[in-house]
């Protein structure tokens, strides 16, 4: 819901148009309705890339890796982050990046992959798990 009215904001002040308050909760409804819709299939195998709002630890003796990216457009640029933490949610590593002159999501993404595995090169690591908004790069490329 919060996303809609944040976007039917930015349509105000960038755009200067206005969606009546009828169609951004009825555009909010339809896709919770979709989020849960395609959130309920079965997967039967356990995926690579996982997608949480709050953090849960990693089976033991498995390093979780969490990722993000961030952008700012105005200045074109953007940011990565990667936190590395074990199955007692102790800090083991970290790494964040200042990207000049990249702000597309989907580019940050896939350099962010690439980080990522070589963070888990150079370290010698087995057994990761990478969690983030990573799943879109890999479909993508």
């Amino acid at each position: 819901m919060l996303w809609h009215i944040w976007k039917d904001r930015n349509s105000q002040i960038f755009r200067n148009s206005q969606s009546h308050f009828n169609e951004v909760i009825l555009a909010a409804i339809k896709h919770h309705e979709e989020f849960l819709e395609a959130s309920s299939s079965v997967i039967t195998d356990p995926p690579l890339f996982t997608f949480s709002r709050e953090w849960a630890p990693p089976p033991y003796p498995i390093l979780k890796l969490n990722v993000d990216v961030a952008t700012e457009a105005l200045n074109n640029r953007g940011a990565s982050a990667v936190i590395v933490r074990n199955y007692l949610g102790n800090l083991l590593d970290w790494s964040c990046r200042l990207w000049q002159g990249i702000s597309d999501p989907l580019i940050l993404e896939v350099l962010t992959v690439r980080e990522v595995l070589s963070l888990i090169r150079n370290k010698s690591w087995t057994n990761c798990i990478v969690e983030g908004t990573l799943l879109q790069s890999l479909i993508f490329v």
